[in-house]
């Protein structure tokens, strides 16, 4: 998906995070 080498498992979690009040 992108050139950073991560999974989209991984960008869809970090993603989810950011919208995710913590």
């Amino acid at each position: 998906a992108s050139c950073g080498g991560a999974p989209i498992g991984i960008i869809k979690h970090y993603i989810q995070q950011q919208q995710t009040p913590h």
